[in-house]
Parts: C-alpha cells; sequence; structure tokens
C-alpha cells in the first residue's frame, strides 16, 4: 500500500502551503487547485508553499514546467510555487513572491 503523507493549511488568502509532501500527484493537484481559484478572478494571485518535499529538484521543476505549459499564460504569470528543502536551501518557481507565513 503507498502512503502519501503530505499536511496542508492555507497560511494567508492565495497561498496554500503542503509539508513532507512525497507524491506528484498531491502536488500536480494543488498547483490545479491555485490555478482554478487564480483563473476565477484576474485580480487574484495564488502561491503554493512545499516545505521540506520528498520530491528531488529535478522532479519538482519537471513538475512545475508540466503545469506551466498546459496553463494560459495569464493564469501562470499570477502563479509562483516556493520550496523550502530540508537541507535548507530554497528556490522560487514562477514570478509571484509572497513573503512571510509558512
Amino acid at each position: 500500500m503507498l502512503s502519501v503523507v503530505s499536511s496542508r493549511s492555507v497560511t494567508q488568502p492565495g497561498v496554500l502551503t503542503l509539508r513532507d509532501t512525497a507524491a506528484a500527484r498531491v502536488l500536480r493537484a494543488a498547483l490545479m487547485e491555485m490555478a482554478a481559484r487564480v483563473a476565477r478572478d484576474s485580480s487574484h494571485r495564488g502561491t503554493l508553499r512545499l516545505v521540506h518535499p520528498r520530491m528531488s529538484e529535478a522532479r519538482l521543476e519537471e513538475e512545475w514546467e508540466a503545469a506551466a505549459g498546459a496553463l494560459r499564460p495569464s493564469v501562470v504569470s499570477r502563479l509562483s510555487l516556493q520550496v523550502a528543502f530540508r537541507d535548507g536551501r530554497s528556490r522560487v518557481f514562477g514570478t509571484h513572491r509572497v513573503e512571510g507565513g509558512g
């Protein structure tokens, strides 16, 4: 049996935080959820924060690129994926950044 460990929280409007995410399908679903919110209102922006993901940086980049390629540019330009790795590194995919929270 496959176990998917991930905790979710909404820390501020337009920000969804996932912790210890191991499954790409959880990441994809969260990205699509954020994209749908942003697409409904052109004034909205969305940020998905991953804290200590259990996926490689290369896999995260691959998933971001796949999502960005599938979405309208007007939606992608208002999304970001912010990653805090367990080793202290961080990376941001996309242009929209939100400070604080987590």
